[in-house]
């Protein structure tokens, strides 16, 4: 009996073995919430089965689903900035967990140089933005995304055309005659700022995950001879352990032109015109000349066209020449990408298309871009990296800046008189060449200019870049990274016969420039973490090398036999050339963060660099800096009043360079010159350089002192800088004794000085479980002074496009604008008599102030009239969210700027010539008894006193705020999205430069004709303006 009853235990003991698999490993459906303390949902926090590469996220409302391999499986909930939780499932179906926001983490993890640290670590001055930021504006590069969105980086959009130009400054302007731009670092590649356009545009926004800008020395000393503009890292999004998820995101939409300027009717300009040539014709036609003199009487300038001296008989035609060169311009993106992976093996990969068509005719920008980033764990101790980027884009130009004889559309457009017609009655353009000999301008049609002006750039640009990092020890790790920038583009420029400035025909012309550009880059590290109790190191030690190696060929073409044929091969080559421009540099850098019981912080970092670029006394160069930081906020007397989440300040000082200066400025370069030989001339070389071996770097030594507070569980942030930053050793070029056999040579000899305040304020202030507000604002107050040129009184100027209207000058502002003090208008015979003697001054002409107290207006009483810099710029952003919708406003703008508003002399020049704005003929001066507004002179033809020279009456304030971009969103509910099959959708529409609140009376206060020349800053010559977009768009996850 014993026997048998030991036999079924036996059998029961194999029956229970046997079925454990299949009871203990059946699978289990889970879901349920993840919300935060105050009960609102947490979308996007990764749950995953630990153990496996099981996983799913949750949905815009917090929710989740997945399957789980067994009742003994445990699920891990991680989001950034919230404490990890883990469950065990057990018998249950659903799980709901609450995150806490993870004090020990208080802010985000950022990219620095070579590396990354928590932000509550930060000693340095840093800003972060998220891709979540970047991609709800509908751009073309991520520079316009940034726009307003950080302290102390300032973005002007020079040009509104496709892919057209900004400015970026980190902390103010920061050389005379080098670089000013910051430094650029792609996933850990330092790129060039070369190619056609704007050299961001390569980039996909939709692929960024975060950019981070390093503002002070103490963040940007890592990168040596080039941080001293800042340093902006880019890094882009990278594959996440568990299931595929494949992103679809398309918008299109619409733009058009954001403001039109009112010019002057048919009437009105016939009136202008009148006026103007009367008033010169007198003015300039001696003693006897008359207003009712005919024109076979008059000189050619004065002369009043037949059809237009009746002005109730007037030529039928109102051209609003506006209408005919801006269009509404479609805009579209459509990317796709897919992101997962292993443990062993993690990917993001992804492919765009964007295109935008400009609000000018014939202009517009198209992008094809790819990527593909890989992480594998090789071994435990062995992880690589892979980034790959490849990116196409092709720009169709129009000229748009400058004067109208240089084939500027815009400029065409606004001088074009109203009554000239787009087509003539046979069909051929209009135009004013026939009127030339009746004192009207020579203005060739815009339409004609931008259909026929061919001008395309091409560039495509491979971005690879590959690293190993093998940990020795604990805590202790090697990286070796190899990487290379391929970079060709050219540019295709074609002028046909039929097309001229001032004539009907001159001869085609063709120009072709292609050049190709190879930066290869090897960086080897190795860092060393470790915490000791109350102390924690991070030790940074490095060697790299990098060298750039640039070709271009040129080739001119002209005596077409034809227009059919719209390159080099229809004509005969006139001219060529061949450059060839490299770089190397070879950097040893260091860097120790010490961190004591996470309360006192200390960061020490140097960087030795060697450049080809300086003499062989200068080559090498040493940039070092230190900061600290103290938390407050965990300091016992502060902690236990539960007032800061963080309370941190910090302090620091270094040196960092600039090495942008060009290639050979330090060598004795040669030049063609000829010789005699006999009696004949015969081409040769000749030395055309000084030579100075003692040509060294631009050191910018900066200070910065600054304050992180965080209040009510990190709702409400602060953050507040006060910098100052010197740069030394600035680069000039110096004249020189002739006797020597030169004029110039460059040596490093100015000063220059930026300091001022950045304020930042985000938080949270309303946080319910349906309804949340989450706004930020910053603020940057910055002030430009040159300390030295060299010589004592010595003076720098610059050409914007109407003369050398900027100065540089010690005491002032780089580029501050120099010219004439416009007092207001002559009104009365007494202001006339007793008012410094002006040469050929009327009543109704410009009244100018004697600044030398001589007497007499001379060019000698030119002074600084305005400063193209602002004294402040800021950012407002706010979103209200609401269940499943969200509305996000994004404004910025700029205070205390001034802008010289170079087109003003052609359209609101008071002439009688080019049709103005409309408000010339409201206002103008016309006798003493009808002084118009008492602000604006007379009109008048080749006025003696000169009312066109530069004066301030051409300058205005280019103060503004921007309604840069508002959007509204919509989530999909997760009941849709899983009928459709999908994780998550969202709508959204989104308006970009919807409004501008300004007193500046041109297209836009950021247009600039000079692009990336600082010197020549805030000049609108008639630019590209910028447009109002409208987009709607589709985002797709699967």
């Amino acid at each position: 009996m014993r026997s048998l009853k030991l036999y079924f235990k036996k059998i029961g003991l194999l029956l229970l073995v046997s079925t454990w698999p299949v009871l203990g490993w059946a699978q289990v459906n889970m879901s349920g919430k993840v919300t935060e303390e105050n009960g609102q949902p947490l979308p996007g926090v990764t749950i995953i089965e630990k153990g496996s590469t099981s996983g799913t996220t949750t949905q815009t409302d917090g929710t989740y689903s997945l399957k789980a391999t067994s009742a003994q499986s445990v699920l891990v909930f991680s989001f950034v900035g919230y404490t990890s939780e883990e469950r065990a499932i057990g018998n249950r179906s659903n799980i709901n967990v609450i995150l806490l926001p993870d004090t020990k983490q208080l802010g985000e993890v950022v990219v620095v140089g070579y590396g990354t640290q928590q932000k509550k670590d930060l000693t340095g001055s840093v800003a972060s933005i998220s891709a979540k930021e970047l991609q709800r504006i509908p751009v073309s590069g991520l520079d316009q995304a940034l726009q307003g969105q950080v302290p102390g980086l300032q973005i002007s959009t020079t040009s509104g055309a496709p892919g057209g130009n900004t400015n970026i400054l980190v902390r103010g302007i920061g050389s005379v005659s080098g670089g000013v731009e910051p430094l650029f670092v792609v996933d850990g590649f330092p790129i060039n700022n070369s190619g056609v356009g704007n050299p961001l545009n390569t980039i996909n926004p939709a692929d960024i995950e975060s950019i981070e800008i390093l503002k002070d020395a103490s963040a940007t000393a890592i990168y040596g001879s080039r941080g001293s503009n800042g340093v902006i890292i880019v890094s882009t999004k990278r594959g996440k352990t568990g299931q595929a998820q494949i992103t679809v995101d398309a918008y299109v939409g619409m733009q058009e032109p954001a403001r039109m300027l009112k010019m002057m009717n048919t009437r009105q300009f016939a009136e202008f015109v009148i006026e103007g040539h009367n008033n010169g014709w007198l003015d300039n036609g001696g003693p006897n000349a008359k207003i009712t003199d005919p024109n076979s009487v008059r000189s050619a300038s004065y002369r009043i066209p037949e059809a237009w001296q009746d002005l109730n008989n007037l030529p039928k035609v109102d051209t609003d020449w506006q209408d005919v060169i801006f269009r509404n311009a479609p805009i579209q993106n459509y990317q796709v990408s897919a992101t997962g992976g292993t443990e062993k093996l993690r990917y993001a990969i992804s492919g765009g298309y964007f295109n935008q068509k400009g609000i000018l005719i014939s202009s517009g920008f198209e992008r094809y871009s790819a990527r593909l980033n890989l992480d594998g764990q090789l071994t435990k101790r062995l992880k690589v990296s892979m980034n790959l980027a490849p990116t196409y884009t092709s720009t169709d130009n129009v000229p748009s800046a400058g004067h109208y004889g240089e084939y500027n559309i815009v400029a065409m457009a606004l001088s074009m008189p109203p009554m000239i017609p787009v087509y003539n009655p046979d069909g051929s353009y209009g135009n004013t060449f026939d009127l030339t000999n009746v004192g009207m301008g020579a203005i060739a049609n815009p339409l004609k200019t931008a259909n026929e002006y061919k001008s395309t750039n091409a560039q495509f640009r491979m971005l690879g870049n590959v690293f190993g990092e093998y940990e020795l020890a604990t805590g202790l790790k090697l990286k070796v990274s190899v990487g290379t920038d391929f970079n060709y583009y050219n540019t295709n420029t074609f002028k046909p016969s039929t097309l001229s400035g001032n004539a009907s025909l001159s001869p085609a012309t063709s120009n072709v420039v292609n050049t190709a550009d190879v930066n290869w880059l090897n960086e080897n590290t190795i860092n060393y973490r470790r915490t000791f109790g109350n102390h924690s190191f991070d030790a940074l030690a490095g060697f790299t090398i990098q060298k750039s190696t640039t070709t271009a060929t040129t080739t001119n073409a002209t005596n077409f036999a034809d227009d059919l044929l719209e390159n080099i091969n229809g004509g005969q080559i006139t001219g060529g050339s061949y450059t060839i421009g490299q770089w190397a540099l070879l950097s040893y850098l260091g860097r120790v963060n010490y961190s004591y019981n996470d309360r006192y912080l200390l960061t020490a970092t140097i960087r030795t660099d060697g450049s080809s670029r300086f003499g062989s006394a200068n080559r090498w160069g040493t940039f070092p800096s230190f900061s600290a930081g103290w938390r407050l906020s965990e300091e016992p007397f502060l902690k236990n009043l539960n007032l800061f989440d963080d309370f941190k300040i910090r302090a620091g000082y270094g040196f960092s360079g600039n090495n942008a200066i060009g290639n050979y400025r330090y060598l004795g370069l040669l030049s063609a010159t000829n010789y005699v030989l006999g009696n004949t001339q015969v081409p040769g070389l000749s030395q055309g350089s000084f030579t100075n071996n003692q040509l060294g770097w631009e050191t910018s030594k900066q200070i910065d002192i600054g304050v992180d507070l965080a209040f009510f569980n990190s709702r409400l942030q602060f953050t507040g800088d006060y910098y100052n930053r010197r740069n030394t050793d600035m680069l000039l070029n110096k004249a020189i004794p002739a006797v020597t056999g030169y004029t110039t040579a460059w040596v490093n000899i100015g000063e220059l000085e930026n300091k001022g305040v950045e304020l930042a304020l985000s938080g949270k202030p309303i946080a319910t479980r349906d309804f949340q507000w989450t706004s930020s604002f910053n603020a940057t107050f910055n002030r430009n002074k040159v300390l030295r040129l060299g010589s004592e009184g010595e003076q720098l100027f610059s050409d914007g496009g109407r003369g050398d209207v900027s100065i540089t000058q010690v005491g002032q502002p780089i580029g501050s604008f120099f010219g004439h003090v416009a007092e207001g208008v002559f009104l009365t015979q007494e202001q006339l008599s007793t008012h410094a003697k002006q040469n050929g001054a009327k009543l109704g002409d410009l009244m100018y102030k004697d600044v030398d107290g001589n007497g007499t207006i001379t060019d000698a009483d030119r002074t600084i009239i305005g400063n193209p810099q602002p004294r402040a710029f800021y950012g407002f952003n706010n979103t209200f969210s609401y269940k499943n919708w969200s509305l996000s406003v994004l404004l910025n703008g700029v205070q205390g700027r001034d802008v010289f508003w170079a087109g003003a002399v052609f359209v609101r020049g008071y002439h009688g010539v080019q049709n103005n704005l409309s408000e010339v003929i409201d206002n103008y001066w016309k006798s003493p008894t009808e002084p118009g507004d008492g602000k604006s002179p007379r009109i008048i033809r080749g006025a003696l006193n000169n009312n066109l020279r530069y004066s301030s009456f051409f300058n205005f304030d280019g103060s503004y705020l921007r309604v840069r971009n508002v959007t509204l969103n919509y989530n999909l509910p997760q009941g849709l999205s899983k009928r459709l099959g999908m994780q998550n959708g969202r709508v959204y529409l989104t308006s970009n430069n919807l409004f501008t609140f300004t007193k500046y009376p041109g297209y836009d206060p950021e247009i600039s004709n000079s692009g990336d020349n600082m010197l020549a800053a805030g000049i609108d010559y008639l630019g590209y303006p910028p447009a109002r977009t409208f987009t709607l768009g589709l985002s797709l996850t699967f």
